[in-house]
């Protein structure tokens, strides 16, 4: 029997089936959120949140590797307001990008998700991110 082990941080995110397209990968997060191949992922943030949570993420198999024989790593996107929150990743493979692995999930925002949460981004009208 395999394990899956996840480490993210800050935010958790949950792994499951993958979706989305595949881009080509920049730079830190920041550049792979903010290049012109996601104008629609920006466009579906713009003018809905202005805040947000940007981190790294990597996860393995327990005691091994992936199947591809490497950990899986990427970005994760968790954007947020008073009341309603989206979490939007990307998984980075050799110089590609693939959205919503894992895939997007959305909902209600908490004070306890609040106080769990480091946000360390701004989302300025077009939907692009930039450090706070």
């Amino acid at each position: 029997m395999r394990r899956l082990v996840v480490v993210l941080l800050p935010v958790v995110l949950v792994l499951g089936a993958c979706g989305g397209g595949s881009k080509k990968a920049s730079g830190d997060c920041f550049e792979v959120w903010n290049a012109s191949s996601n104008h629609s992922r920006q466009a579906a943030v713009a003018g809905r949140f202005r805040i947000a949570s940007v981190s790294p993420w990597q996860a393995q198999a327990s005691g091994m590797l992936s199947l591809a024989g490497q950990a899986s790593h990427g970005c994760g996107y968790l954007f947020h307001n008073a009341k309603r929150y989206l979490s939007i990743s990307a998984e980075r493979r050799d110089h590609l990008i693939r959205w919503d692995a894992p895939p997007t999930i959305h909902g209600p925002w908490s004070a306890q998700q609040q106080a769990a949460v480091r946000d360390n981004a701004a989302v300025d009208a077009r939907g692009r991110l930039s450090r706070r």
